[in-house]
């Protein structure tokens, strides 16, 4: 009975080896702790992460990333290799310390284990594929087990949020400023505006006085053509006619 049991048991892990996915998985802030589960139980397997930056140019983290192509396509693999870009995914970088790139972190036994890359394999592809093989083998023994941080939680951000304002206490109050100072501003220049606007034409004011001036001309002219129609009936009948 007990060798039946350890035969289940070894074809069991077996067919999980076998089922590793023959790619590497790109993890995100979002996507990290529902793929891994690597803080509630790691029920989803072992899990190889390589935290790379992606706008660093160094050697070392573009042949980690084609160390991890590599282990990713092998089918008998214990792990599921996965990588994190911290350019995109600050959070997790903070979460797990990362400082510096390329990183590797073995999540296995609810625990995870730092791999320690060695300057004479860490620009050579090759050399830094086999030595993650020998530490996912069995390698990670030599390290302490180390906590998984949880996932950060709204309260644990206000905490952390508490905790900026009380060492640095005057950060609003200068938000506070800068706002309603250029809100002052906004108002000021918005207020010469509609002043500016509502202010009458100097045209307009010219207008009346123009029109004033023309009455007398327009009445003046009105008289001569009435002086012209009396010297001309006065012309062709010959006679002045009486008014």
């Amino acid at each position: 009975m007990l060798r039946e049991t350890t035969a289940v048991v070894l074809l069991l892990l077996a067919l999980g080896a076998a089922a590793q996915p023959l790619e590497v998985i790109r993890l995100t802030g979002e996507t990290f702790e529902h793929q891994t589960q690597a803080s509630t139980g790691q029920t989803t397997g072992q899990w190889c992460v390589l935290f790379i930056n992606s706008t660093s140019s160094s050697a070392q983290d573009r042949a980690a990333e084609k160390a991890w192509e590599h282990l990713g396509e092998v089918e008998d693999k214990p792990a599921i290799m996965a990588k994190v870009d911290v350019a995109s995914s600050a959070g997790l970088a903070k979460r797990f310390s990362i400082s510096s790139t390329p990183a590797v972190l073995l999540f296995r036994d609810r625990a995870m284990y730092p791999f320690t890359l060695d300057s004479s394999t860490a620009t050579d592809a090759s050399k830094l594929a086999s030595a993650v093989e020998a530490f996912i083998d069995g390698g990670y023994e030599q390290q302490e087990a180390r906590a998984v941080p949880a996932e950060p939680s709204p309260l644990s951000l206000l905490v952390e949020l508490a905790s900026f304002l009380e060492v640095q206490p005057n950060v609003f109050f200068y938000a506070g400023v800068a706002c309603i100072s250029i809100g002052l501003l906004l108002f000021l220049g918005f207020m010469s505006t509609g002043i500016w606007y509502a202010m009458p034409d100097r045209n307009t004011k010219k207008q009346p006085q123009a029109a004033a001036a023309a009455q007398p001309t327009a009445a003046a002219a009105a008289d001569g053509g009435a002086s012209a129609e009396a010297a001309s009936d006065v012309t062709e009948g010959g006679d002045v006619k009486p008014t």
